[in-house]
């Protein structure tokens, strides 16, 4: 199905209050295509603690099957953005790559961290490699996982200040789960250290 444009809709919103929580439903927002041609295919969504939404997603070819030289699209969506959302960040990489399997996590302070699988890299020892961009650096790929390749999609988390993935990997045989601190890179490491030779997945 053609979509001419994506609309998020924000389903619930919590303000706290001094006497305790109420909620509101927020306004539909649509986020336009950025070209004709296109449509959306994935979309992820974080929300830090002013309530902007930080949202990650690609836009794929109608005219062009999978695996798709897709877009990376990065927006924010908040009352008091030009009518109430900006595009932050667009990026189309060259036609034989494939940029896949998006999530995104924010810190409190509202850094967000955006993760992908790149596919077809030039130089890349594998052929599915995991990537990342942060929103302070945006348009700067950053390298997570180069070592073995990325299988499935990665999984974002976010507390405080800390931004963790977890992802998938094909390690001889087997498919295993490793993780990383996203704001820390020299923490990370295999969640199945013990059981090495069992498949495992997320």
């Amino acid at each position: 199905m053609i979509k001419r444009t994506v609309t998020i809709i924000i389903s619930l919103v919590i303000v706290l209050t001094a006497s305790g929580c109420s909620t509101y439903i927020h306004i539909a927002v649509p986020l336009p295509i950025t070209e004709p041609g296109y449509q959306s295919d994935e979309v992820s969504i974080a929300v830090d603690l002013a309530g902007v939404k930080h949202i990650a997603r690609t836009e794929c070819p109608i005219s062009i099957s999978d695996p798709w030289p897709c877009k990376l699209i990065y927006s924010r969506v908040a009352v008091g953005l030009d009518k109430y959302s900006e595009t932050a960040y667009s990026w189309l990489p060259i036609s034989s790559d494939h940029i896949h399997d998006v999530d995104i996590g924010v810190t409190d302070g509202g850094t967000a961290y955006i993760v992908y699988r790149w596919d077809g890299r030039s130089g890349a020892t594998v052929s599915s490699e995991l990537y990342m961009m942060v929103s302070t650096a945006i348009g700067v790929p950053i390298l997570v996982e180069g070592t073995y390749e990325a299988h499935g999609k990665p999984i974002v988390t976010a507390r405080g200040s800390n931004v963790y993935v977890t992802y998938e990997v094909i390690s001889g045989a087997h498919t295993r789960i490793r993780y990383r601190q996203l704001n820390n890179m020299a923490v990370g490491g295999w969640v199945d250290a013990l059981a090495p030779t069992v498949d495992c997945e997320l």
